[in-house]
Protein backbone atom coordinates (compact mmCIF):
# COMPACT_ATOMS: atom_id res chain seq x y z
CA UNK A 1 0.00 0.00 0.00
CA UNK A 2 3.31 2.06 1.10
CA UNK A 3 4.45 1.78 -2.02
CA UNK A 4 1.73 2.55 -4.82
CA UNK A 5 1.02 5.69 -2.60
CA UNK A 6 4.46 6.86 -3.08
CA UNK A 7 4.49 5.50 -7.17
CA UNK A 8 0.94 7.55 -7.06
CA UNK A 9 2.32 10.29 -5.41
CA UNK A 10 5.54 10.81 -7.95
CA UNK A 11 3.26 9.92 -10.89
CA UNK A 12 0.32 12.26 -10.50
CA UNK A 13 -0.22 12.43 -6.79
CA UNK A 14 1.64 15.65 -6.13
CA UNK A 15 -0.46 17.70 -8.99
CA UNK A 16 -3.25 16.76 -7.09
CA UNK A 17 -2.15 17.51 -3.78
CA UNK A 18 -0.82 21.31 -4.86
CA UNK A 19 -4.13 21.12 -6.06
CA UNK A 20 -6.44 20.35 -2.99
CA UNK A 21 -3.99 23.01 -0.96
CA UNK A 22 -4.97 25.79 -4.09
CA UNK A 23 -8.39 24.77 -3.50
CA UNK A 24 -8.47 24.69 0.22
CA UNK A 25 -6.71 27.83 0.37
CA UNK A 26 -9.41 29.64 -1.92
CA UNK A 27 -12.28 28.24 0.25
CA UNK A 28 -10.59 29.44 3.68
CA UNK A 29 -10.11 33.14 2.30
CA UNK A 30 -13.12 33.38 0.36
CA UNK A 31 -15.10 32.32 3.35
CA UNK A 32 -13.25 34.63 5.34
CA UNK A 33 -14.28 37.09 3.33
CA UNK A 34 -17.86 36.31 2.54
CA UNK A 35 -18.07 36.57 6.00
CA UNK A 36 -16.91 39.16 6.87
CA UNK A 37 -18.32 41.38 4.26
CA UNK A 38 -21.79 39.78 5.35
CA UNK A 39 -21.20 40.58 8.77
CA UNK A 40 -20.28 43.92 8.09
CA UNK A 41 -23.95 44.34 6.03
CA UNK A 42 -21.69 44.75 2.98
CA UNK A 43 -24.38 42.34 1.07
CA UNK A 44 -27.56 43.21 -1.30
CA UNK A 45 -31.08 42.23 -1.37
CA UNK A 46 -30.47 39.36 -3.93
CA UNK A 47 -29.21 37.40 -0.79
CA UNK A 48 -32.10 38.05 1.15
CA UNK A 49 -34.64 36.92 -1.64
CA UNK A 50 -32.86 33.52 -2.30
CA UNK A 51 -32.98 32.93 1.08
CA UNK A 52 -36.28 33.10 1.68
CA UNK A 53 -37.25 30.74 -1.25
CA UNK A 54 -34.83 28.19 -0.05
CA UNK A 55 -35.82 29.02 4.22
CA UNK A 56 -39.67 28.49 2.38
CA UNK A 57 -38.69 25.14 0.53
CA UNK A 58 -36.77 23.73 3.39
CA UNK A 59 -40.09 24.42 5.22
CA UNK A 60 -42.60 22.88 2.66
CA UNK A 61 -43.28 25.80 0.98
CA UNK A 62 -42.27 25.40 -2.16
CA UNK A 63 -40.71 28.49 -4.22
CA UNK A 64 -42.97 30.75 -2.00
CA UNK A 65 -41.75 34.50 -2.06
CA UNK A 66 -43.53 37.78 -1.03
CA UNK A 67 -40.61 39.98 -2.45
CA UNK A 68 -42.19 40.28 -5.85
CA UNK A 69 -45.10 42.53 -7.48
CA UNK A 70 -46.33 39.92 -10.10
CA UNK A 71 -45.48 36.16 -8.02
CA UNK A 72 -46.02 34.79 -4.84
CA UNK A 73 -44.06 32.12 -6.02
CA UNK A 74 -39.79 32.46 -7.14
CA UNK A 75 -41.20 30.21 -10.13
CA UNK A 76 -42.85 33.62 -11.63
CA UNK A 77 -39.27 35.34 -12.22
CA UNK A 78 -37.21 32.70 -12.94
CA UNK A 79 -36.93 28.98 -12.99
CA UNK A 80 -34.20 27.81 -10.22
CA UNK A 81 -34.68 24.40 -9.75
CA UNK A 82 -31.32 24.37 -7.71
CA UNK A 83 -32.86 26.32 -4.54
CA UNK A 84 -34.89 22.55 -4.02
CA UNK A 85 -31.71 20.72 -3.43
CA UNK A 86 -29.86 23.24 -1.61
CA UNK A 87 -32.50 23.42 0.85
CA UNK A 88 -31.78 19.85 2.04
CA UNK A 89 -28.08 20.85 3.32
CA UNK A 90 -29.68 24.38 4.50
CA UNK A 91 -32.56 22.42 6.21
CA UNK A 92 -29.66 20.66 8.51
CA UNK A 93 -27.82 24.03 8.91
CA UNK A 94 -30.26 27.21 8.22
CA UNK A 95 -28.52 29.99 8.19
CA UNK A 96 -27.01 32.37 5.77
CA UNK A 97 -23.84 31.16 6.16
CA UNK A 98 -24.43 27.80 4.71
CA UNK A 99 -25.97 28.99 1.47
CA UNK A 100 -22.33 31.49 1.63
CA UNK A 101 -19.91 28.16 2.42
CA UNK A 102 -21.80 26.45 -0.29
CA UNK A 103 -21.23 28.76 -2.85
CA UNK A 104 -17.78 28.97 -2.10
CA UNK A 105 -17.28 25.28 -2.04
CA UNK A 106 -18.61 24.79 -5.48
CA UNK A 107 -16.81 27.65 -7.09
CA UNK A 108 -13.63 26.00 -5.88
CA UNK A 109 -14.73 22.38 -6.85
CA UNK A 110 -15.12 23.95 -10.54
CA UNK A 111 -11.15 23.74 -10.50
CA UNK A 112 -11.31 19.91 -10.39
CA UNK A 113 -13.17 19.23 -13.75
CA UNK A 114 -11.22 22.44 -15.32
CA UNK A 115 -7.86 20.56 -14.56
CA UNK A 116 -8.73 17.33 -15.67
CA UNK A 117 -9.77 19.31 -18.70
CA UNK A 118 -6.92 21.01 -19.14
CA UNK A 119 -4.49 17.39 -18.24
CA UNK A 120 -5.93 16.21 -21.24
CA UNK A 121 -4.68 18.45 -23.36
CA UNK A 122 -2.17 19.85 -21.85
CA UNK A 123 -1.17 17.65 -19.28
CA UNK A 124 -0.68 17.70 -15.29
CA UNK A 125 1.76 20.38 -14.72
CA UNK A 126 -0.07 22.84 -17.18
CA UNK A 127 -3.40 22.04 -15.52
CA UNK A 128 -2.10 23.29 -12.69
CA UNK A 129 -1.22 26.22 -13.65
CA UNK A 130 -4.59 26.78 -15.36
CA UNK A 131 -6.54 25.70 -12.38
CA UNK A 132 -4.34 28.47 -10.10
CA UNK A 133 -5.22 31.13 -12.54
CA UNK A 134 -8.87 30.14 -12.79
CA UNK A 135 -8.75 30.58 -8.82
CA UNK A 136 -6.90 33.71 -8.98
CA UNK A 137 -9.20 35.00 -11.77
CA UNK A 138 -10.19 38.51 -10.34
CA UNK A 139 -13.92 38.38 -12.00
CA UNK A 140 -14.73 35.26 -10.15
CA UNK A 141 -13.79 36.58 -6.87
CA UNK A 142 -16.43 39.31 -7.08
CA UNK A 143 -19.24 36.76 -8.55
CA UNK A 144 -18.61 34.54 -5.37
CA UNK A 145 -18.58 37.84 -3.05
CA UNK A 146 -21.63 39.28 -4.79
CA UNK A 147 -24.08 38.27 -2.10
CA UNK A 148 -25.62 34.42 -3.20
CA UNK A 149 -26.07 33.54 -7.01
CA UNK A 150 -26.88 30.42 -8.92
CA UNK A 151 -24.75 31.12 -11.87
CA UNK A 152 -21.79 30.94 -9.33
CA UNK A 153 -22.81 26.94 -9.18
CA UNK A 154 -22.66 26.42 -13.36
CA UNK A 155 -19.07 27.20 -13.72
CA UNK A 156 -17.84 23.72 -13.01
CA UNK A 157 -20.44 22.43 -14.37
CA UNK A 158 -19.75 23.60 -17.46
CA UNK A 159 -15.59 22.75 -17.46
CA UNK A 160 -17.47 19.00 -16.74
CA UNK A 161 -19.99 19.37 -19.77
CA UNK A 162 -16.80 19.80 -22.01
CA UNK A 163 -14.75 17.36 -20.35
CA UNK A 164 -17.48 14.50 -20.49
CA UNK A 165 -18.22 15.78 -24.38
CA UNK A 166 -14.12 15.43 -25.18
CA UNK A 167 -14.20 12.07 -23.31
CA UNK A 168 -17.49 11.30 -25.16
CA UNK A 169 -18.52 9.83 -21.79
CA UNK A 170 -22.77 10.41 -22.39
CA UNK A 171 -24.27 9.57 -19.20
CA UNK A 172 -22.27 11.96 -17.35
CA UNK A 173 -22.96 14.78 -20.09
CA UNK A 174 -26.69 14.41 -19.34
CA UNK A 175 -26.73 14.31 -15.80
CA UNK A 176 -24.07 17.55 -15.69
CA UNK A 177 -26.86 19.03 -18.47
CA UNK A 178 -29.74 18.55 -15.76
CA UNK A 179 -27.60 19.88 -13.13
CA UNK A 180 -26.93 23.10 -15.16
CA UNK A 181 -30.26 23.29 -16.16
CA UNK A 182 -31.35 23.86 -12.64
CA UNK A 183 -29.61 26.89 -11.95
CA UNK A 184 -30.77 29.56 -14.83
CA UNK A 185 -33.23 29.93 -17.18
CA UNK A 186 -30.94 31.48 -19.97
CA UNK A 187 -28.01 28.88 -19.75
CA UNK A 188 -30.52 26.20 -20.81
CA UNK A 189 -29.74 28.66 -23.88
CA UNK A 190 -26.06 28.09 -23.56
CA UNK A 191 -26.62 24.16 -23.18
CA UNK A 192 -27.98 24.25 -26.42
CA UNK A 193 -25.30 26.14 -27.80
CA UNK A 194 -22.94 23.51 -26.76
CA UNK A 195 -24.61 20.89 -28.44
CA UNK A 196 -24.36 23.33 -31.70
CA UNK A 197 -20.50 23.15 -30.94
CA UNK A 198 -20.33 19.22 -30.00
CA UNK A 199 -22.26 19.13 -33.97
CA UNK A 200 -19.75 21.74 -35.56
CA UNK A 201 -16.70 18.92 -34.29
CA UNK A 202 -18.44 15.77 -35.61
CA UNK A 203 -18.77 15.19 -31.77
CA UNK A 204 -21.47 11.50 -31.57
CA UNK A 205 -25.20 12.69 -32.59
CA UNK A 206 -26.09 11.65 -29.00
CA UNK A 207 -24.26 14.79 -27.52
CA UNK A 208 -25.82 17.02 -30.00
CA UNK A 209 -29.14 16.09 -30.02
CA UNK A 210 -29.33 15.79 -26.19
CA UNK A 211 -28.14 18.95 -25.75
CA UNK A 212 -29.60 20.79 -28.28
CA UNK A 213 -33.23 19.05 -26.94
CA UNK A 214 -32.26 19.55 -23.19
CA UNK A 215 -31.45 23.37 -23.81
CA UNK A 216 -34.60 24.64 -26.37
CA UNK A 217 -36.72 22.11 -24.39
CA UNK A 218 -35.64 23.70 -21.10
CA UNK A 219 -35.85 27.02 -22.23
CA UNK A 220 -39.03 27.15 -24.05
CA UNK A 221 -40.78 25.18 -20.93
CA UNK A 222 -39.52 27.57 -18.45
CA UNK A 223 -39.50 30.82 -20.04
CA UNK A 224 -43.01 30.33 -21.61
CA UNK A 225 -45.24 28.09 -19.70
CA UNK A 226 -44.07 27.82 -16.17
CA UNK A 227 -42.75 31.31 -15.24
CA UNK A 228 -45.98 32.94 -16.83
CA UNK A 229 -48.38 30.63 -15.34
CA UNK A 230 -46.64 31.54 -12.01
CA UNK A 231 -46.92 35.24 -13.05
CA UNK A 232 -49.60 37.41 -12.92
CA UNK A 233 -48.41 39.59 -16.10
CA UNK A 234 -47.93 36.92 -17.83
CA UNK A 235 -44.34 37.54 -19.19
CA UNK A 236 -41.02 36.86 -18.38
CA UNK A 237 -39.85 40.28 -16.00
CA UNK A 238 -36.35 40.96 -17.73
CA UNK A 239 -37.60 41.43 -20.94
CA UNK A 240 -38.10 44.95 -19.85
CA UNK A 241 -34.30 45.67 -19.67
CA UNK A 242 -34.62 45.08 -23.28
CA UNK A 243 -37.42 47.82 -23.97
CA UNK A 244 -35.34 49.71 -26.21
CA UNK A 245 -35.52 47.42 -29.02
CA UNK A 246 -38.94 46.86 -28.36
CA UNK A 247 -42.27 45.87 -26.32
CA UNK A 248 -42.21 42.19 -27.49
CA UNK A 249 -39.71 39.62 -28.13
CA UNK A 250 -40.99 39.97 -32.27
CA UNK A 251 -40.56 43.58 -32.34
CA UNK A 252 -37.00 43.05 -30.39
CA UNK A 253 -35.85 40.61 -33.32
CA UNK A 254 -37.04 42.99 -35.79
CA UNK A 255 -35.03 45.73 -34.49
CA UNK A 256 -32.57 43.88 -34.52
CA UNK A 257 -32.64 42.71 -38.31
CA UNK A 258 -33.36 45.97 -39.28
CA UNK A 259 -31.42 48.59 -37.09
CA UNK A 260 -27.67 46.88 -37.45
CA UNK A 261 -26.27 50.70 -36.62
CA UNK A 262 -28.93 51.64 -33.87
CA UNK A 263 -28.00 48.33 -32.63
CA UNK A 264 -23.86 48.62 -32.93
CA UNK A 265 -24.48 52.62 -31.42
CA UNK A 266 -25.45 50.66 -28.23
CA UNK A 267 -23.49 47.79 -28.47
CA UNK A 268 -19.84 49.31 -28.69
CA UNK A 269 -19.37 50.97 -25.82
CA UNK A 270 -15.95 51.94 -23.83
CA UNK A 271 -17.50 50.32 -20.45
CA UNK A 272 -19.12 47.32 -22.21
CA UNK A 273 -15.29 47.23 -24.17
CA UNK A 274 -13.57 47.46 -20.54
CA UNK A 275 -16.09 44.51 -19.65
CA UNK A 276 -14.70 41.94 -22.53
CA UNK A 277 -10.96 43.29 -22.03
CA UNK A 278 -11.59 42.21 -18.13
CA UNK A 279 -12.59 38.64 -18.72
CA UNK A 280 -10.08 38.11 -21.91
CA UNK A 281 -7.67 39.94 -20.75
CA UNK A 282 -6.52 38.37 -17.43
CA UNK A 283 -6.23 35.12 -19.87
CA UNK A 284 -4.12 36.86 -22.32
CA UNK A 285 -7.32 37.18 -24.80
CA UNK A 286 -5.96 33.72 -25.57
CA UNK A 287 -9.40 32.30 -25.87
CA UNK A 288 -10.19 35.18 -29.00
CA UNK A 289 -7.99 32.10 -31.14
CA UNK A 290 -11.39 29.29 -30.54
CA UNK A 291 -14.09 31.73 -32.22
CA UNK A 292 -15.89 28.20 -32.01
CA UNK A 293 -15.51 28.34 -27.75
CA UNK A 294 -16.58 31.95 -27.89
CA UNK A 295 -19.81 31.34 -30.20
CA UNK A 296 -21.07 28.82 -27.11
CA UNK A 297 -21.05 32.44 -25.21
CA UNK A 298 -23.66 33.96 -27.83
CA UNK A 299 -26.60 34.13 -25.87
CA UNK A 300 -24.60 35.57 -22.67
CA UNK A 301 -23.15 37.90 -25.22
CA UNK A 302 -26.49 38.57 -26.13
CA UNK A 303 -27.68 39.37 -22.71
CA UNK A 304 -25.40 41.25 -21.14
CA UNK A 305 -24.18 43.42 -23.89
CA UNK A 306 -27.32 44.43 -25.60
CA UNK A 307 -28.99 45.52 -21.93
CA UNK A 308 -28.87 49.12 -21.46
CA UNK A 309 -28.72 47.93 -17.33
CA UNK A 310 -25.41 48.55 -15.85
CA UNK A 311 -24.61 45.74 -13.83
CA UNK A 312 -25.54 43.20 -17.11
CA UNK A 313 -21.79 44.02 -18.33
CA UNK A 314 -20.06 44.84 -15.02
CA UNK A 315 -17.74 42.21 -13.39
CA UNK A 316 -18.88 43.32 -10.13
CA UNK A 317 -22.29 41.28 -10.85
CA UNK A 318 -23.05 37.87 -12.15
CA UNK A 319 -24.71 38.10 -15.25
CA UNK A 320 -22.05 37.86 -17.29
CA UNK A 321 -20.27 34.62 -15.44
CA UNK A 322 -20.87 32.42 -18.08
CA UNK A 323 -18.14 33.31 -19.94
CA UNK A 324 -16.04 33.21 -17.53
CA UNK A 325 -16.35 29.36 -17.70
CA UNK A 326 -15.65 29.77 -21.57
CA UNK A 327 -12.92 32.27 -21.08
CA UNK A 328 -10.67 29.10 -19.45
CA UNK A 329 -12.16 26.41 -22.00
CA UNK A 330 -10.84 28.79 -24.87
CA UNK A 331 -7.85 28.98 -22.98
CA UNK A 332 -7.20 25.69 -23.02
CA UNK A 333 -8.44 25.03 -26.53
CA UNK A 334 -6.22 27.59 -27.53
CA UNK A 335 -2.76 26.43 -26.27
CA UNK A 336 -3.71 22.71 -27.54
CA UNK A 337 -3.77 24.34 -30.78
CA UNK A 338 -1.34 26.82 -31.00
CA UNK A 339 1.19 23.55 -29.56
CA UNK A 340 0.24 21.77 -32.91
CA UNK A 341 0.75 24.46 -35.10
CA UNK A 342 3.71 23.04 -37.51
CA UNK A 343 5.26 26.38 -37.95
CA UNK A 344 5.48 27.16 -34.42
CA UNK A 345 7.21 23.82 -33.61
CA UNK A 346 9.41 23.48 -36.18
CA UNK A 347 11.27 25.70 -33.62
CA UNK A 348 9.90 25.35 -30.08
CA UNK A 349 9.51 22.36 -28.68
CA UNK A 350 5.57 21.60 -28.30
CA UNK A 351 5.96 21.78 -24.03
CA UNK A 352 7.74 24.77 -24.33
CA UNK A 353 4.74 26.45 -26.08
CA UNK A 354 2.73 24.88 -23.35
CA UNK A 355 5.15 26.06 -20.18
CA UNK A 356 5.25 29.85 -21.89
CA UNK A 357 1.77 30.23 -22.54
CA UNK A 358 0.29 28.98 -19.08
CA UNK A 359 3.10 30.68 -17.58
CA UNK A 360 1.81 33.85 -19.31
CA UNK A 361 -1.98 32.99 -18.19
CA UNK A 362 -0.50 33.15 -14.66
CA UNK A 363 1.32 36.08 -14.86
CA UNK A 364 -1.52 37.91 -16.35
CA UNK A 365 -4.13 36.20 -13.88
CA UNK A 366 -1.72 37.33 -10.97
CA UNK A 367 -1.08 41.09 -12.06
CA UNK A 368 -5.08 41.55 -12.78
CA UNK A 369 -4.91 41.54 -8.34
CA UNK A 370 -2.93 45.23 -9.35
CA UNK A 371 -4.67 46.24 -12.77
CA UNK A 372 -8.49 45.04 -12.03
CA UNK A 373 -8.14 44.52 -8.29
CA UNK A 374 -9.47 41.43 -6.28
CA UNK A 375 -12.51 42.79 -3.81
CA UNK A 376 -11.01 39.34 -1.51
CA UNK A 377 -7.87 41.11 0.24
CA UNK A 378 -9.74 44.26 1.33
CA UNK A 379 -12.77 42.17 2.96
CA UNK A 380 -10.14 40.27 4.35
CA UNK A 381 -8.56 42.88 6.85
CA UNK A 382 -11.48 44.77 7.08
CA UNK A 383 -13.04 44.98 10.41
CA UNK A 384 -16.71 44.97 10.93
CA UNK A 385 -18.40 48.54 11.83
CA UNK A 386 -20.31 49.34 15.22
CA UNK A 387 -23.12 50.25 12.50
CA UNK A 388 -23.28 46.03 12.12
CA UNK A 389 -23.83 45.64 16.24
CA UNK A 390 -26.58 48.37 16.02
CA UNK A 391 -28.45 46.49 13.28
CA UNK A 392 -28.01 43.59 15.22
CA UNK A 393 -29.93 45.18 17.76
CA UNK A 394 -32.62 46.11 16.36
CA UNK A 395 -33.21 43.46 14.33
CA UNK A 396 -33.42 41.25 17.78
CA UNK A 397 -36.62 43.45 18.56
CA UNK A 398 -38.95 42.11 15.52
CA UNK A 399 -40.41 39.68 16.45
CA UNK A 400 -39.38 36.46 13.94
CA UNK A 401 -43.24 35.67 12.66
CA UNK A 402 -43.67 39.32 11.72
CA UNK A 403 -44.10 40.66 8.18
CA UNK A 404 -40.94 43.18 7.95
CA UNK A 405 -39.81 45.43 5.31
CA UNK A 406 -36.34 46.14 5.52
CA UNK A 407 -33.35 48.56 3.51
CA UNK A 408 -31.71 46.51 1.03
CA UNK A 409 -28.47 45.96 3.01
CA UNK A 410 -30.56 45.00 6.39
CA UNK A 411 -32.42 42.07 4.08
CA UNK A 412 -30.04 39.40 4.13
CA UNK A 413 -30.43 39.29 7.71
CA UNK A 414 -33.61 38.93 8.76
CA UNK A 415 -35.01 36.72 5.51
CA UNK A 416 -35.83 33.41 7.72
CA UNK A 417 -39.48 35.07 7.73
CA UNK A 418 -42.47 34.46 5.35
CA UNK A 419 -43.14 38.30 5.31
CA UNK A 420 -40.16 39.66 4.00
CA UNK A 421 -39.90 43.36 1.71
CA UNK A 422 -37.72 45.65 -0.11
CA UNK A 423 -37.98 48.83 1.09
CA UNK A 424 -37.93 51.68 -0.68
CA UNK A 425 -39.60 49.80 -3.31
CA UNK A 426 -36.91 51.40 -6.42
CA UNK A 427 -36.53 47.78 -8.35
CA UNK A 428 -39.31 47.62 -10.80
CA UNK A 429 -39.61 43.79 -10.35
CA UNK A 430 -40.34 44.27 -6.50
CA UNK A 431 -43.43 44.94 -4.71
CA UNK A 432 -44.55 47.83 -4.08
CA UNK A 433 -46.66 47.26 -1.44
CA UNK A 434 -44.28 47.50 1.89
CA UNK A 435 -46.44 49.48 3.82
CA UNK A 436 -48.92 48.05 3.27
CA UNK A 437 -48.08 44.31 4.30
CA UNK A 438 -45.62 45.10 7.07
CA UNK A 439 -45.66 45.30 10.64
CA UNK A 440 -42.37 46.59 10.83
CA UNK A 441 -40.02 48.74 9.02
CA UNK A 442 -36.25 48.44 9.28
CA UNK A 443 -35.18 51.50 7.25
CA UNK A 444 -30.72 52.06 7.22
CA UNK A 445 -31.27 55.89 6.41
CA UNK A 446 -27.46 55.77 5.36
CA UNK A 447 -28.94 54.49 1.79
CA UNK A 448 -32.53 55.41 1.71
CA UNK A 449 -32.26 58.94 3.92
CA UNK A 450 -33.38 61.01 0.93
CA UNK A 451 -36.07 58.60 -0.39
CA UNK A 452 -39.39 60.16 -1.06
CA UNK A 453 -41.28 56.92 0.52
CA UNK A 454 -39.26 57.34 3.80
CA UNK A 455 -40.46 60.88 3.85
CA UNK A 456 -44.07 59.18 3.71
CA UNK A 457 -43.35 56.65 6.75
CA UNK A 458 -41.96 59.55 8.67
CA UNK A 459 -44.97 61.50 8.14
CA UNK A 460 -47.72 58.50 8.34
CA UNK A 461 -49.40 58.32 11.84
CA UNK A 462 -50.15 54.97 11.05
CA UNK A 463 -46.03 54.09 12.19
CA UNK A 464 -44.65 54.80 15.14
CA UNK A 465 -40.98 55.21 15.64
CA UNK A 466 -39.79 52.59 18.22
CA UNK A 467 -36.05 52.65 18.36
CA UNK A 468 -33.17 53.92 16.96
CA UNK A 469 -29.20 53.22 17.20
CA UNK A 470 -26.54 54.37 14.83
CA UNK A 471 -28.24 55.15 11.39
CA UNK A 472 -31.03 52.61 11.79
CA UNK A 473 -34.26 53.46 12.50
CA UNK A 474 -36.93 50.65 13.73
CA UNK A 475 -40.79 51.54 12.82
CA UNK A 476 -43.77 49.45 14.04
CA UNK A 477 -47.18 49.73 12.44
CA UNK A 478 -49.59 51.73 15.34
CA UNK A 479 -52.54 49.07 16.32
Amino acid sequence: MRERFVIWLRAEGKYWLVLGACMTAYLVLMTRAQFNKYDSYGMGFDLGVYEQVIWNTAHGRWFATSNFKYTNSHLGADVILMEAWIALPYALAPSTYTLLFLQTLAVALGAIPLYLLARRHLGPLAALGIAFAYLVYVPLHYLNLYEFQPRAFALGLVFLLFYFLDTRNLRGFVLTALALLTTRTDLALSLAMIGVFAWLHHKPRAFTFSALGLGIGWFALAAFVIVPHFNSSGKLQYLEWYSWLGNSPGAMLTTLVTRPLYIIQNVITLPKLNFLFQIFGEVAFLPLLRPDILFVGLPTFALSLLSLQRIQWDIHYQYGSFLYALSFVGTVYAIALLAQWKWLTARISSQSIIGSLVGLVVVCSLSAQLWIGSPVWSWLKRNVPESAQAANALINQVPSDAPLAASNLIGPHVSRREGLYFFPPRNEFYTDQALNRAQYVLVDTGTDRGDPTFAQLKKSTNWQLIAQQDRFMLYRRVP
